[in-house]
């Protein structure tokens, strides 16, 4: 509720609430971002998609259920295939993490050896 008004939402699974209901069951997040699962009803029931702090859930559904995100985590972590619009796993300090795409990890390097002095002293 906001104020003394109810929340009107879609009834239908799938389609943007532009808020948080209680049909919405979030995994945890980050930063005011998380992924939840819509059991509103209808076709799309069981859907996850990102909530985010600011934007709600404009994007609109990612996965159409929990057992096809999980596939597409597991063929991400498998294969050389990125989830989720191009985000790749590494294993930087020994824990799994997620990078934006697999030049991401290159372009940190170079760009940190490039913004290093020189050692060679110039005369």
């Amino acid at each position: 509720m906001c104020g003394d008004e109810p929340v009107v939402a879609a009834a239908e699974a799938g389609f943007q609430a532009d808020t948080f209901i209680a049909a919405f069951v979030p995994f945890p997040g980050m930063d005011g971002n998380f992924l939840r699962v819509d059991t509103r009803p209808r076709p799309m029931h069981g859907c996850v998609t990102e909530f985010d702090k600011s934007g709600a859930d404009e994007p609109g559904p990612r996965w159409v259920s929990t057992s096809a995100m999980l596939t597409d985590l597991s063929d991400s972590l498998t294969t050389p295939q990125a989830v989720d619009d191009g985000w790749y796993w590494t294993t930087d300090n020994d824990a799994l993490e997620w990078e934006p795409d697999r030049s991401w990890r290159l372009r940190q390097i170079v760009a940190s050896q490039l913004s290093r002095p020189s050692s060679e002293s110039s005369n």
